[in-house]
């Protein structure tokens, strides 16, 4: 006899006694995968194989499980390796959340990082297109900030700093304000 804690999908457990028989091996393994939910962490290498179990043996609370700890992995900043791991298996299990936050996060890794990546290139077409396309626009959208404060900071200095100018359009002071930006939104895109 076999003394088992199941957990079900309310995280509440019971104690049951069964016995080895063939016929339960499934039943014991769904039982295992919900076990594996209640868990508080698992370790990373086990996640693709928890996820494919979790969706043949449609294990809700497991599946959700893998999503928040790859979302956690994202949030903290992980590499650009983990970053495409993460987004292929989210590609691969039809998870659209995932895939999106995998995305943004793949828009910010250096160019360099992720071209040295070896599943980046086999990446699906237009996923590859997605993440070309938000990092051009992350880099426009950071020139266009740059290049308003550079207006803003010539006609400030133009009109109140007319004196203090060494012959370019900008005095020191106003110069730095625009160096302060322009270093604040190259930061933000990486």
């Amino acid at each position: 006899m076999i003394y088992m804690y199941v957990v079900n999908e309310k995280n509440t457990g019971t104690i049951y006694d069964t016995y080895c028989s063939v016929g339960l091996i499934i039943p014991v393994f769904y039982i295992s995968l919900n076990f594996i939910c209640a868990l508080s962490f698992f370790p990373e290498e086990n996640v693709q194989l928890l996820l494919r179990l979790a969706n043949e043996f449609k294990v809700k609370t497991l599946r959700e499980r893998c999503v928040a700890f790859m979302k956690l992995q994202l949030e903290n900043n992980c590499s650009s390796d983990r970053i495409i791991e993460i987004l292929t298996l989210s590609i691969n299990f039809d998870l659209e959340e995932l895939q999106r936050l995998s995305t943004e996060r793949a828009c910010r890794a250096s160019s360099e990082e992720l071209e040295n990546v070896p599943g980046f290139s086999e990446l699906p077409d237009d996923i590859i297109y997605s993440i070309t396309r938000q990092r051009l626009n992350l880099y426009e959208d950071a020139g266009r900030k740059i290049r308003k404060r550079l207006k803003e900071a010539e006609t400030h200095c133009s009109l109140y700093h007319k004196n203090e100018r060494w012959g370019d359009n900008l005095c020191n002071k106003c110069l730095a304000g625009v160096g302060k930006v322009s270093s604040y939104e190259i930061e933000k895109l990486f």
